[in-house]
This record gives structure tokens, sequence and C-alpha cells, in this order.
């Protein structure tokens, strides 16, 4: 069990502006496979391994895992020729490593720009995972590659994958994870960029927890650090601007920082409510100057942050300029 124990402003401030978003990739389009009834059909290009992706309508399970689509179909990994089950994944007898992606153009200047998605699988650590890249076009995903516990690829053609995320072993009925795209995969933002978006599902023949990867509700969206960012002293639980830290991140993902941003957990905050891990990534809005720090509220005493997560209760994974202050 990991455990992360706070040892001991009530002031909220909170600005909002009226602003528009860019939506990169649209869930209730392609990014939730609603255009067509093939990934290709959904201006996706597949690779597929041993193992090989297919889109379906049927809500998915397998054992003790069960995926409802939010539309009217999602995608999923499946060692099934007829493509009629959710299968493969850990334990299967066959390694395999398929992938999906497509291009993307990054707008100049936006600095804040968030993926997030649905997705369910079984797996095991390293071995048995999805994974997420971002590469230049000049890089061409190939089937088999990575393998084994490699997570960094060597594909077809120049330039080099950034990994953004490694996901196996979700909830049973699936969960949302939401990734802060670092400027320096796309550039800078100095200029507009086309990247390539690649969703990943590697395993070994050795046992493991089935299924591989069912996906759904893939959504892009990229905005500018000026158009409504998050700011001030913001309280978190029952009586807070937010009821977890889960979504007071998932916000400032989505919106970025204004200035030095406080998220005090309130004295009737419990952690019961976070999806675990609670991942701080990267965030290209936040600098020296625009800080998140997390810490209990004046007099909310012996506050604690309890999860049975196997691999982490709270990952900075890529996150700079984040405090987490036990006061």
């Amino acid at each position: 069990m990991k455990k992360l124990t706070f040892l001991v402003l009530a002031f909220l401030g909170f600005f909002e502006f009226v602003y528009s978003q860019t939506i990169l990739l649209n869930s209730a389009g392609d990014g939730g496979f609603e255009t067509g009834a093939t990934i290709a059909d959904n201006g996706w290009t597949v690779v597929n391994g041993n193992l090989s992706w297919y889109v379906g309508t049927a809500t998915l399970t397998n054992g003790s895992y069960s995926f409802a689509r939010t539309g009217n179909r999602s995608v999923y990994i499946s060692s099934d020729a007829t493509a009629n089950t959710w299968s493969g994944g850990s334990g299967a007898t066959t390694a395999s490593t398929s992938h999906f992606y497509r291009d993307i153009t990054f707008p100049q200047g936006n600095k804040l720009n968030t993926l997030s998605f649905r997705w369910c699988a079984g797996g095991e650590a390293n071995t048995d995972e999805m994974l997420v890249y971002l590469c230049p076009t000049t890089l061409t995903p190939t089937a088999g590659n990575p393998s084994g516990t490699v997570g960094i690829p060597t594909w077809s053609g120049t330039g080099t994958a950034t990994l953004l995320g490694r996901y196996f072993s979700s909830a049973t009925s699936g969960q949302t994870n939401t990734i802060s795209i670092p400027q320096s995969a796309i550039g800078n933002t100095s200029s507009s960029s086309t990247m390539r978006l690649v969703f990943t599902w590697k395993n070994n023949d050795a046992t493991g927890t089935a299924p591989g990867v069912a996906i759904d509700d893939i959504h892009l969206i990229s905005n500018s650090c000026t158009a409504n960012p998050v700011a001030g002293t913001l309280g978190v639980g029952p009586s807070g601007t937010y009821a977890t830290l889960t979504a007071a991140i998932s916000d400032i993902n989505n919106r970025g920082v204004s200035g030095n941003v406080m998220l005090e957990l309130n004295s009737s905050y419990v952690s019961t409510g976070e999806t675990f891990p609670i991942i701080l990534t990267g965030n290209g809005c936040m600098d020296v100057a625009n800080t998140v720090t997390i810490r209990p509220a004046t007099g909310a005493n012996s506050l604690s942050i309890t999860s049975a997560n196997t691999t982490a209760t709270i990952d900075i994974n890529g996150g700079d300029y984040f405090t987490i202050d036990g006061r």
C-alpha cells in the first residue's frame, strides 16, 4: 500500500475568461472511431504484429474486465482472426507489438496541448502494456518493435519517438488518462508542427493478466496559455473548488495556470475519490513564475493520501514546477 501523509488559506481565487480552444482530434469523431467501421475509415494507419487492432460495436468483456463504448464503436486488440473477441495480452502464446497512428498538426504558439483517452487492459509492468508516443512524421512504426521490456522503439526512418506514457492493469471497467504534451515534443511551439501520434500494444508470450487493451474517446485539444488559466488558492475536497486532486490536475492540464497556484486540501478531504496514480505531467504553461503547490489548508491536520495502486500513488511523470508541501 502506498501512503503519502501530510503532517499538517481558505481564500479562493479563480479567474476565468471567455476563450476558444482548438480541437485537434475529436472523441466524437475519429478519436472515438465514430466516423467509420474500420481503423482506416477513422483516419488512422494500422501496423499489426501477431495480434491485431479491430474496431467493434459491442461492449467488450474478458474475465473480470468489461469496457463499454461511449458512442457506437471502440478499438481493441485481439488474437482472434475473426475479430469477435477482446483477447491477447498477457498469457498470449505469441509475442506481439502492434500500432495505430495518425499525423496531427499543432498550432504555432499554443503551449497547452492536452491528450485524453479511455482505456481498459490487463497486462504486466514493462512487458504487457499500452504505450503512447509522439514522433516525427519521418519515423514510421514497425510491427514487433519495441519488444520485451523496452519502452523507446527503433522504427523505420529518422527521428526519435517521445514516450508519453506506459499503461497496464486498469480498473476492470476502464479508466480515463490525461497527458499534457511537453512543448519539447512538438518543437517548442515556435512554429506549427506536424507530429505522429502513436498508440501501441505490446506483449510477450509469458504469463500475466489478460486481456490486451481496448481504447475509446481519444481527444486532443490545443490552447494558448493566456486563454483561460487557473489562478489563485483553490480548495480541494467536499467544500472546495475541486472534489479531488485528480479533478484539479485535470483542469490545470486543460487550462494552464496564471501565477503560482495553491491547491489546498480541506479538513474533510479523503482520497477515496481519487483515480490513482495521480499523474503530475509536464505542462507547457508552467515555469518558475507559474507553479503549482499541493498542501493541506491551515488547520487541516493529519491528512493522508492512500492507495493500493501497484505503481504509484502520485506519479511525477515529466512534471516540473510542482511542490508537495506537508507544512
